[in-house]
């Protein structure tokens, strides 16, 4: 069986997964450019996703899974993996922690005026005038409360956040005091101090927000978008 992958894995990985599979060919390619001489003969493809086209799908006439090495998949040939019916699996989650992070640094930054505190720093001035404000006690709704959310919301949870989802089957949800259904997103929105969206790219999220969204919203209202959803 060959694994064939268009990007270069660190050195101790490669070395753990031919010690783990050693009855397994690998080849680890630097692109998908590189990687055309051995496509026809590949069994399972490693990549990013964005570098393959429908035209190196057909060329792969042995591919039986394609295994993608980060979350999105939405520029990638679907229509043809389909018709094909290759397996394709990614991993969803795996940037929970560093994006859940990022969200809750940026509505630090803002509300403490970082960039303001890190120019003055820079022009060694002390500037006592800076206002700041807390995150701790706010309302904050999260707009597709998938792992990334369900960890926001847990992050937020540490600053005694009121933590609102909102998501097209409601339900519980770990983490979350209240969780709306789509038809409830206008309340949702009227509720929060910051809206973060992380919804993933699909037909349905195409041109999601609208400006009847964000006059929903309090003027005072922070809106942060950490997804592939618009």
């Amino acid at each position: 069986m060959l694994i064939l992958s268009t990007t270069r894995l660190t050195a101790e990985i490669e070395r753990q997964l031919q010690e783990q599979y050693k009855d397994y060919t690998f080849r680890y390619m630097e692109n998908i450019k590189a990687a055309q001489r051995y496509l026809k003969d590949a069994d399972i493809l490693l990549t990013y996703g964005n570098d393959i086209a429908a035209s190196d799908i057909e060329k792969a006439k042995s591919l039986k899974w394609i295994m993608v090495l980060s979350a999105g998949i939405d520029g990638m040939p679907l229509e043809v993996i389909k018709q094909r019916q290759i397996l394709l699996t990614n991993v969803r989650g795996i940037h929970k922690t560093q994006m859940a992070e990022y969200a809750v640094a940026m509505l630090l930054s803002h509300y403490q005026n970082l960039t303001i505190f890190n120019q003055r720093q820079k022009d060694k001035l002390w500037d006592k005038t800076i206002k700041r404000r807390e995150i701790t006690g706010r309302t904050i709704t999260i707009v597709g409360a998938g792992s990334i959310g369900e960890e926001l919301a847990r992050l937020a949870k540490a600053f005694q956040m009121k933590t609102i989802a909102v998501t097209y089957s409601g339900g519980s949800r770990p983490h979350f005091d209240y969780v709306y259904r789509q038809n409830d997103l206008e309340q949702a929105l009227k509720e929060a101090d910051f809206v973060v969206s992380i919804l993933p790219s699909t037909k349905e999220t195409e041109g999601y927000y609208k400006e009847q969204h964000f006059k929903w919203m309090k003027k005072t209202a922070i809106f942060l978008n950490i997804g592939r959803g618009t």
